[in-house]
C-alpha cells in the first residue's frame, strides 16, 4: 500500500536569476527560489521544508569526503488517495416576493462569558472606523501588488 502523499526532493538553487527590479545577489537568489517554488506549486506540489543533508562523495580515486547538500522537500496527495468527486452546484435560491418577510439570520451564541482580561478584537486599524476599512484594505492590496 502506498502512503497518502508522494514526496519530491530537489536541490535548492545555488545562484540567483536575473529579474527586472532584482538588484543584488540576495534579491536575485530570492527571485530564483520564488520562481522554482511557484513552478512546483503550479504542478500541485506543496513546499514542506528546506534541509541540509550530508553525503559521502568520492574525491579522486580512493578518497571520500562529506559534502552537505541544500534540498527542498515538496509533497502532494498521492493520486490513488485523491477522490474523484464532482463538485455539487448549490441550488439557486427561490424567488422571494417583496411581501414575504425575510428569514431571520442564524447566529451562534456562546453561553460562556469572556474573561474580563481578554483583549477586545476589532476590525479597525489605526483608529479608522468601519467605513474606512475597505479603503485601507484596497490601499494595502495595491501596495502588495506594486512590491511584487
Amino acid at each position: 500500500m502506498t502512503g497518502r502523499y508522494e514526496y519530491k526532493v530537489i536541490p535548492a538553487p545555488t545562484k540567483g536569476a536575473r529579474a527586472k527590479g532584482a538588484k543584488g545577489a540576495e534579491a536575485r537568489f530570492s527571485h530564483a527560489l520564488t520562481v522554482l517554488m511557484n513552478d512546483m506549486a503550479g504542478d500541485g506540489w506543496e513546499f514542506q521544508r528546506a534541509e541540509s543533508l550530508p553525503s559521502l562523495e568520492r574525491v579522486g580515486l580512493t578518497k571520500t569526503e562529506k559534502q552537505h547538500h541544500n534540498l527542498l522537500v515538496f509533497r502532494r496527495p498521492h493520486p490513488e488517495h485523491v477522490q474523484n468527486t464532482v463538485p455539487q452546484v448549490a441550488a439557486a435560491p427561490e424567488a422571494v416576493s417583496d411581501d414575504a418577510p425575510s428569514p431571520a439570520p442564524r447566529f451562534s451564541v456562546s453561553t460562556t462569558p469572556e474573561p474580563s482580561n481578554a483583549p477586545k478584537l476589532t476590525a479597525t486599524r489605526d483608529g479608522a472606523d468601519d467605513a474606512e476599512l475597505p479603503g485601507i484594505l484596497k490601499d494595502r492590496g495595491a501596495h502588495l501588488r506594486d512590491t511584487e
